[in-house]
Protein backbone atom coordinates (compact mmCIF):
# COMPACT_ATOMS: atom_id res chain seq x y z
CA UNK A 1 0.00 0.00 0.00
CA UNK A 2 1.28 3.47 -0.92
CA UNK A 3 1.91 5.98 1.83
CA UNK A 4 -0.46 8.94 2.19
CA UNK A 5 1.89 11.51 0.70
CA UNK A 6 2.36 9.41 -2.44
CA UNK A 7 -1.42 9.01 -2.75
CA UNK A 8 -1.88 12.76 -2.27
CA UNK A 9 0.65 13.59 -4.97
CA UNK A 10 -0.89 11.14 -7.42
CA UNK A 11 -4.52 12.18 -6.87
CA UNK A 12 -3.75 15.89 -6.90
CA UNK A 13 -1.92 15.47 -10.21
CA UNK A 14 -4.93 13.66 -11.69
CA UNK A 15 -7.32 16.35 -10.48
CA UNK A 16 -5.20 19.17 -11.79
CA UNK A 17 -4.85 17.48 -15.19
CA UNK A 18 -8.59 17.80 -15.86
CA UNK A 19 -9.73 20.34 -18.44
CA UNK A 20 -12.16 23.15 -17.58
CA UNK A 21 -14.86 21.34 -19.54
CA UNK A 22 -14.29 18.13 -17.56
CA UNK A 23 -14.42 20.12 -14.29
CA UNK A 24 -17.64 21.88 -15.27
CA UNK A 25 -19.28 18.66 -16.51
CA UNK A 26 -18.34 16.88 -13.27
CA UNK A 27 -19.70 19.73 -11.13
CA UNK A 28 -23.04 19.64 -12.96
CA UNK A 29 -23.18 15.84 -12.75
CA UNK A 30 -22.51 16.10 -9.01
CA UNK A 31 -25.36 18.59 -8.61
CA UNK A 32 -27.76 16.34 -10.51
CA UNK A 33 -26.87 13.41 -8.26
CA UNK A 34 -27.24 15.54 -5.12
CA UNK A 35 -30.68 16.76 -6.19
CA UNK A 36 -31.85 13.13 -6.20
CA UNK A 37 -30.84 12.59 -2.56
CA UNK A 38 -33.41 13.13 0.20
CA UNK A 39 -30.66 13.81 2.75
CA UNK A 40 -29.42 16.71 0.59
CA UNK A 41 -32.84 18.15 -0.12
CA UNK A 42 -33.95 17.95 3.53
CA UNK A 43 -30.78 19.50 4.98
CA UNK A 44 -31.57 22.80 6.65
CA UNK A 45 -27.95 23.94 7.01
CA UNK A 46 -25.11 22.64 4.86
CA UNK A 47 -21.38 23.11 5.34
CA UNK A 48 -19.76 23.48 1.92
CA UNK A 49 -16.32 24.31 0.57
CA UNK A 50 -14.92 26.34 -2.30
CA UNK A 51 -12.71 24.16 -4.47
CA UNK A 52 -8.99 24.64 -4.83
CA UNK A 53 -6.12 22.50 -6.09
CA UNK A 54 -8.34 20.71 -8.59
CA UNK A 55 -11.04 19.62 -6.11
CA UNK A 56 -14.43 18.87 -7.60
CA UNK A 57 -16.43 22.07 -7.69
CA UNK A 58 -19.39 22.57 -5.37
CA UNK A 59 -20.34 25.96 -6.83
CA UNK A 60 -23.47 24.71 -8.69
CA UNK A 61 -24.61 22.87 -5.55
CA UNK A 62 -24.04 25.98 -3.41
CA UNK A 63 -26.06 28.09 -5.86
CA UNK A 64 -28.85 25.50 -5.74
CA UNK A 65 -28.90 25.49 -1.91
CA UNK A 66 -29.04 29.27 -1.78
CA UNK A 67 -31.90 29.22 -4.29
CA UNK A 68 -33.77 26.82 -1.99
CA UNK A 69 -33.25 29.16 1.01
CA UNK A 70 -31.08 26.61 2.80
CA UNK A 71 -28.38 27.90 5.12
CA UNK A 72 -24.94 27.71 3.50
CA UNK A 73 -21.72 27.85 5.48
CA UNK A 74 -18.10 27.94 4.34
CA UNK A 75 -14.92 27.08 6.22
CA UNK A 76 -12.75 29.78 7.72
CA UNK A 77 -9.22 28.92 8.85
CA UNK A 78 -8.52 30.72 12.10
CA UNK A 79 -5.31 32.42 13.11
CA UNK A 80 -4.83 29.76 15.77
CA UNK A 81 -2.87 26.83 14.29
CA UNK A 82 -5.10 24.01 13.09
CA UNK A 83 -8.38 25.78 13.85
CA UNK A 84 -11.29 25.81 11.41
CA UNK A 85 -14.84 27.03 11.84
CA UNK A 86 -17.79 27.44 9.52
CA UNK A 87 -19.42 30.80 8.90
CA UNK A 88 -22.72 31.66 7.28
CA UNK A 89 -22.38 32.85 3.68
CA UNK A 90 -24.79 34.39 1.18
CA UNK A 91 -24.32 35.21 -2.49
CA UNK A 92 -22.60 38.55 -2.91
CA UNK A 93 -20.80 38.51 0.42
CA UNK A 94 -17.09 39.16 -0.13
CA UNK A 95 -14.55 36.34 -0.17
CA UNK A 96 -10.83 36.73 0.45
CA UNK A 97 -7.94 34.31 0.08
CA UNK A 98 -6.55 32.83 3.27
CA UNK A 99 -2.89 31.95 3.82
CA UNK A 100 -3.35 28.76 1.76
CA UNK A 101 -4.82 30.67 -1.19
CA UNK A 102 -8.34 29.33 -0.51
CA UNK A 103 -11.29 31.72 -0.79
CA UNK A 104 -13.23 32.13 2.43
CA UNK A 105 -15.78 34.57 3.88
CA UNK A 106 -14.90 37.16 6.47
CA UNK A 107 -15.41 35.60 9.91
CA UNK A 108 -18.96 36.55 10.84
CA UNK A 109 -21.83 34.41 12.06
CA UNK A 110 -20.14 31.19 13.19
CA UNK A 111 -22.32 28.08 12.86
CA UNK A 112 -21.28 25.29 15.26
CA UNK A 113 -21.01 21.66 14.21
CA UNK A 114 -24.27 20.57 15.82
CA UNK A 115 -26.24 23.36 14.09
CA UNK A 116 -25.51 21.78 10.71
CA UNK A 117 -27.62 19.08 9.07
CA UNK A 118 -24.94 18.10 6.57
CA UNK A 119 -21.18 18.53 6.18
CA UNK A 120 -19.87 18.23 2.61
CA UNK A 121 -16.17 17.61 2.93
CA UNK A 122 -13.45 17.68 0.28
CA UNK A 123 -10.93 14.87 0.15
CA UNK A 124 -7.96 13.59 -1.80
CA UNK A 125 -8.84 9.88 -1.70
CA UNK A 126 -11.47 7.64 -0.10
CA UNK A 127 -12.59 4.05 0.23
CA UNK A 128 -16.03 2.44 0.57
CA UNK A 129 -15.59 2.00 4.33
CA UNK A 130 -15.80 5.74 5.01
CA UNK A 131 -12.09 6.40 5.32
CA UNK A 132 -10.65 9.52 3.69
CA UNK A 133 -7.29 11.09 3.03
CA UNK A 134 -7.35 14.86 3.18
CA UNK A 135 -4.68 17.40 2.39
CA UNK A 136 -2.81 16.54 5.56
CA UNK A 137 -3.64 19.51 7.78
CA UNK A 138 -6.24 17.63 9.86
CA UNK A 139 -8.68 20.57 9.83
CA UNK A 140 -11.80 18.48 9.14
CA UNK A 141 -10.75 15.72 11.54
CA UNK A 142 -10.38 18.27 14.34
CA UNK A 143 -13.63 20.03 13.47
CA UNK A 144 -15.53 16.72 13.45
CA UNK A 145 -13.95 15.33 16.63
CA UNK A 146 -16.57 16.09 19.22
CA UNK A 147 -18.37 14.69 22.21
CA UNK A 148 -21.76 15.38 20.59
CA UNK A 149 -23.86 12.18 20.61
CA UNK A 150 -23.91 10.46 17.23
CA UNK A 151 -27.69 10.93 16.95
CA UNK A 152 -27.20 14.73 17.10
CA UNK A 153 -24.27 14.95 14.72
CA UNK A 154 -24.71 16.14 11.15
CA UNK A 155 -24.23 13.72 8.29
CA UNK A 156 -20.68 13.82 6.94
CA UNK A 157 -20.50 13.26 3.19
CA UNK A 158 -17.25 13.30 1.25
CA UNK A 159 -17.24 14.88 -2.19
CA UNK A 160 -14.86 13.68 -4.90
CA UNK A 161 -14.30 12.60 -8.46
CA UNK A 162 -15.00 8.90 -8.94
CA UNK A 163 -11.35 8.23 -9.79
CA UNK A 164 -10.33 9.25 -6.26
CA UNK A 165 -11.71 5.99 -4.83
CA UNK A 166 -9.16 3.45 -3.59
CA UNK A 167 -9.71 -0.18 -2.61
CA UNK A 168 -8.61 0.40 0.96
CA UNK A 169 -7.24 3.19 3.13
CA UNK A 170 -5.63 2.42 6.45
CA UNK A 171 -7.36 4.67 8.96
CA UNK A 172 -5.44 6.63 11.55
CA UNK A 173 -6.86 6.86 15.07
CA UNK A 174 -7.72 10.56 14.62
CA UNK A 175 -9.48 10.15 11.26
CA UNK A 176 -13.16 11.13 11.24
CA UNK A 177 -15.22 8.64 9.24
CA UNK A 178 -17.74 9.67 6.62
CA UNK A 179 -21.35 8.54 6.37
CA UNK A 180 -21.27 8.53 2.56
CA UNK A 181 -19.34 9.76 -0.44
CA UNK A 182 -20.89 11.46 -3.45
CA UNK A 183 -18.94 11.57 -6.69
CA UNK A 184 -19.62 12.79 -10.20
CA UNK A 185 -20.82 9.23 -10.96
CA UNK A 186 -22.67 7.89 -7.90
CA UNK A 187 -23.46 7.98 -4.19
CA UNK A 188 -21.66 5.44 -2.01
CA UNK A 189 -23.65 4.92 1.18
CA UNK A 190 -21.53 3.85 4.13
CA UNK A 191 -23.37 4.48 7.36
CA UNK A 192 -26.86 3.31 8.31
CA UNK A 193 -27.48 6.93 9.34
CA UNK A 194 -27.98 7.74 5.65
CA UNK A 195 -31.13 5.62 5.57
CA UNK A 196 -32.99 7.55 8.26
Amino acid sequence: MQDRNTIRDSMRAKRNFLSDKERNDSALSLLNILRDQAWFLKARSVANYLSCDGEIRLTPAIEYLLGQQQLVTLPVIGSQAGQMQFCKWSAGQPLTKNRFGILEPEPNEVVPLDAHSLILTPLVAFDDQGNRIGMGGGYYDRFLSTSIPLSDRPLVVGVAYAFQQLDRITAEEWDAKMDAVVTDKEVILISSRMES
